[in-house]
């Protein structure tokens, strides 16, 4: 069955109203009609099954077609999740080419809940566009939501500098720096230094070219800790889904939707 994510404040006592990028998706794309049903979801964790009950062309336009309003009416609420015990955050040093768009995909998969793109010292990437950018990113993270199940949306942040990015962890249990440092440790092992069970993590993937010395500093003085993934030099997209990964099975919650 379709699912689609509507922001909580769109949720009304009189009814479920998408957006109209949501409602255009919905009818032109995925051709509903009243009386179809879909999941639909908050990002919160609430779920329910709900019907179309209105559709009609709205005053406004969406990306140059005729703007649409609709509505759905809940038909029954789906049993609520939990909030996920683990919650990962992916500081990423965004890389060349299109393979943002796949990392971001892919760290939603693995239960990332914030990304944030940041720009390092060594990166090539320097974006004109980073608004453009932040909500393509977005939108890709809300597609894997809907696609892998979960009911938690993925918050993708503003792209920032290196040194601003670390202002994110200051709250975070355990800070994680993949690195190619011959100090570095594993993630089992920083895991079971850790005093108590971590439930906020950050990992930190630098660019191609690896971070600066400068960097890695800054990192440690925030509290980050080098981890190896191995003898191998991973691509900074694998490192991004390896560290994710052994993240997930090390703290044992598995991919808790």
């Amino acid at each position: 069955m379709q699912r689609c994510h509507v922001p909580p404040d769109r949720w009304q006592e009189a009814g479920i109203h998408p957006t109209a990028e949501q409602a255009h998706h919905l009818i032109n794309v995925l051709r509903l009609k009243p009386g179809d049903r879909v999941v639909l979801f908050d990002g919160l964790g609430r779920e329910v099954l709900a019907e179309l009950v209105h559709a009609e062309p709205a005053g406004s336009e969406v990306s140059g077609r005729q703007g649409l309003s609709i509505r759905f009416k809940p038909i029954e609420a789906l049993p609520e999740r939990h909030e996920p015990a683990l919650e990962l955050m992916l500081l990423q040093a965004i890389p060349k080419g299109s393979r943002m768009d796949w990392i971001v995909e892919k760290a939603v998969e693995l239960g990332a809940r914030v990304i944030r793109p940041i720009i390092c010292a060594r990166g090539i990437v320097r974006p004109t566009d980073a608004a453009a950018k932040r909500e393509r990113w977005q939108r890709v993270a809300s597609a894997a939501v809907r696609q892998c199940g979960s009911a938690w949306e993925t918050d993708v942040r503003p792209l920032v500098p290196f040194r601003a990015a670390l202002e994110d962890v200051r709250s975070i249990d355990l800070f994680l720096v993949a690195s190619l440092e011959p100090d570095a440790r594993t993630v089992r092992d920083a895991v079971a230094a850790c005093a108590g069970r971590p439930g906020r993590v950050a990992l930190l993937v630098g660019p191609e070219g690896d971070l600066t010395p400068e960097e890695y500093a800054g990192a440690r003085q925030a509290g980050g800790q080098p981890v190896t993934f191995g003898s191998r030099v991973l691509r900074v997209e694998t490192a991004a889904l390896y560290g994710l990964a052994v993240l997930q099975h090390e703290l044992g919650h598995g991919l808790n939707r």
